[in-house]
């Protein structure tokens, strides 16, 4: 091949990619609309806390409450309206025996989704008040019991 002459084979090779990459990125935001996300950014929002939730609920699994805290507040920090953040720190924090945290970060939750208060919120609530007025346990004793409140998955959003 003359210098200046165009590799014809080499260029349609090249073509191709480009327009199997463009096929490509076009079936992932047809499946994005499909799945009722507006944009990209809330697409990967979701994937991402789907994969804190299931790492939530390993930590919880393995009492790991401490880790589990972290991990909440890391979500609370990067996702202020998301109440799935304050309901798995203040489920941690009620197992830690930090009953003070626990109310103050599940009443946070409730007021983002008001509709938790019956099956994930109230009875950590509850709970940790009476617990609180007691004084049976000194706060930051860990609880023991699990039979008393037994804790739901985080609800996501």
């Amino acid at each position: 091949m003359a210098d200046g002459e165009i590799d014809v084979k080499k260029e349609l090779r090249a073509v191709r990619v480009a327009l199997l990459l463009l096929c490509c990125l076009v079936a992932v935001v047809v499946v994005v609309v499909c799945l009722g996300y507006s944009d990209f950014r809330t697409y990967l929002h979701h994937q991402q806390a789907s994969s804190q939730d299931m790492r939530m609920e390993t930590l919880f699994k393995e009492k790991k409450y401490g880790e589990a805290l972290s991990l909440a507040k890391r979500r609370m920090k990067n996702a202020p309206d998301d109440a799935s953040g304050y309901y798995d720190a203040g489920t941690a924090s009620y197992h830690m025996g930090q009953y003070q945290d626990a109310v103050k970060y599940l009443e946070k939750a409730e007021r983002l989704a008001p509709t938790w208060h019956a099956e994930y919120t109230g009875p950590y609530i509850q709970k940790s008040k009476e617990m609180l007025s007691t004084a049976t346990q000194p706060t930051g004793t860990p609880h023991s019991s699990s039979a008393d409140v037994v804790r739901s998955s985080s609800p996501g959003t």
